[in-house]
């Protein structure tokens, strides 16, 4: 099962890569995003199950797709690399989303803390 944290990460690679709202006089290099970017709850719940499975796996596909079939909504989630960082393992996930007609990449290092709970590592 998947913990609060790991829950967490997809909402979060979001916020960071969106950054918070700017000023009204300045320019948002991110005002495109904002506006497409549009991942429901629905699309969350299949992510974090499918996100938990792949951080769960010891061996196996080193990848996992997703699909959505109320909006259509998809992508892949993608082990890249397993590491140690501190002495914590760690892995790096790349997050493949096709959201209507646009397609967005984030890549997350997480490390696996002593509870069992996986953490955003940057």
């Amino acid at each position: 099962m998947l913990t609060t944290l790991a829950r967490s990460l997809v909402p979060t690679a979001v916020l960071v890569a969106m950054l918070s709202a700017p000023a009204s006089a300045q320019i948002d290099p991110f005002a495109d995003m904002e506006a497409d970017f549009r991942v429901t709850n629905s699309d969350l719940k299949i992510i974090e199950e499918v996100e938990g499975e792949l951080l769960s796996a010891t061996s196996g596909e080193p990848s996992r797709e997703w699909t959505n079939p109320d909006n259509g909504h998809s992508g892949t989630i993608r082990l890249l690399r397993t590491f140690s960082k501190q002495g914590f393992n760690c892995r790096e996930l790349r997050y493949d989303l096709r959201i209507e007609s646009k397609f967005w990449t984030f890549d997350i290092p997480l490390c696996q803390v002593e509870n069992g709970d996986w953490k955003i590592a940057f």
